[in-house]
This record gives structure tokens, sequence and C-alpha cells, in this order.
């Protein structure tokens, strides 16, 4: 399934001025839609891409999710650097999906560090998915990705 707000007309975040940006961001961001047709706002999916095995089959699953049309990859490392429009953005966000490779659970962490809501998390050694231990191989990407999408839908 694929977000109808990807392919709508979009407009820059309302609370952000130009002269904001251009003080806070040298980069394009993420276009929040202030309308769409199905009236959803985006949902945004935050991997803790980690040093370890897990961190890599958390960043391909997030990949594989945004691929799929679930929802789109966004990026962690803006929020825990305090980018004022990643953290924006994030905020109007739909839902959010934190997906986590170990109970540390750092990209929840970071989320709610900035205030964000998570509306679904997955941390792989709840399925049984250690570090040192989880080839990031297309059985285990599956296997996150597949949970991830599930609390989404059913809005946990």
């Amino acid at each position: 399934m694929e977000s109808c707000w990807a392919d709508r007309k979009t407009t820059k975040s309302p609370d952000l001025t130009h002269a904001t940006l251009a003080k806070t961001i040298t980069q394009p961001f993420l276009e929040i839609p202030m309308t769409c047709a199905c009236s959803t706002a985006p949902t945004l999916i935050f991997p803790c891409s980690g040093g370890s095995d897990c961190g890599a089959v958390s960043d391909q699953a997030a990949r594989k999710l945004t691929k799929d049309g679930v929802g789109k990859m966004y990026c962690l490392a803006g929020l825990g650097g305090d980018v004022a429009p990643i953290i924006a953005n994030t905020k109007a966000a739909g839902k959010v999906l934190a997906i986590d490779g170990c109970n540390l659970d750092c990209a929840k962490k970071t989320l709610e560090r900035v205030g964000v809501a998570v509306t679904a998390h997955v941390r792989m050694s709840d399925l049984g998915m250690e570090k040192g231990k989880t080839p990031a191989n297309e059985a285990n990407i599956v296997t996150v990705a597949a949970k991830g999408a599930a609390l989404l839908a059913a809005g946990a």
C-alpha cells in the first residue's frame, strides 16, 4: 500500500518560516502535506541502526517498510542533534514507529526526549534476536518489518 501523502502537493511545516529554516538547516527536509484526500499525516519510521548486526536488521527493516509503502524512514540522528525542522516534522506525523535492536531502546528514548509519542515500538530482543547472533538476512528483516507493520495497523 502506497502512502497517498507522498504524491500530493505539499507545503513545508507551517510553524517554520524561511528565515528560521535558513538559520537552522541548509539541507532540504521532509515536506508535510497541509491537506490530503485520505486525511492522514505521514507515518514515520525510526530505526536504531546501532553498531551491531541487530542495528543492520533494524535499518533494513525500516527500508523495507518504506519500500512497501507502510511509512517513511526518517532521521533519528536529526532528533538527537536537535535539528528543528526534523523535530517539527516528526511531531506532525500521524504515526511513529520506533525499531530497537535491544532493550536499551535508543530509538524510542530519542523520540520521547524530544516530546514525540511513539505509536508503535518493535524491540528485536523481544522477538528472540540477540546482538552478535542475528545476521542481517532476509528472514530476520522480514520478521521485524512484519511486526512493525502489524503494530502500526493495530494502532499499538
